[in-house]
């Protein structure tokens, strides 16, 4: 018949949990490193009923390495460089849009002095009233002044 084997001698080796210091009384299977990182031992119920599982401490926590460190500066240069793509997108566009509407309001106002010409070069032919010759030389002559001063002071086009 054969001999039945010990469980403790099964293996070439005898498992003892890392940090034990005496004799392990109660036997324990393999460590299993979890998603966690953290390793703990799994009691294992022996044959004379108790179990027992000696508290094994954490591995200190090591700070960022370079490699870490490079990868977030990278990632940062990276954020940096999109946010100012971004920015200058953005700006692109404002122009644009001034553009538009400074030459939508310029035909604006272009339109509604030849309107104005016309109605009234309708209504009275080449016989016009004087008061209305003398209010549209002014309106020239003062909107010429006011864009000329205001073109010279302008800041940006």
């Amino acid at each position: 018949m054969a001999e039945i084997k010990d469980p403790n001698t099964t293996r070439p080796f005898r498992m003892i949990p890392a940090g034990a210091t005496g004799p392990v009384t109660g036997r324990t299977q393999p460590f299993a490193v979890p998603a966690s990182g953290r390793t703990q031992p799994i009691p294992v119920p022996s044959s004379t009923g108790t179990s027992q599982a000696l508290p094994r401490e954490a591995p200190a926590k090591a700070g960022p390495t370079e490699g870490m460190l490079a990868r977030r500066r990278e990632i940062e240069r990276k954020k940096r460089a999109a946010r100012l793509e971004r920015e200058r997108l953005e700006e692109e566009a404002r122009e644009g849009w001034k553009r538009v509407f400074r030459a939508v309001w310029i035909i604006a106002l272009v339109g509604g002095a030849a309107y104005l010409y016309w109605r009234v070069q309708s209504t009275y032919g080449n016989e016009w009233p004087m008061g209305a010759v003398w209010i549209m030389l002014g309106t020239f002559l003062f909107g010429g002044i006011f864009l000329l001063l205001w073109y010279l002071n302008r800041t940006e086009w």
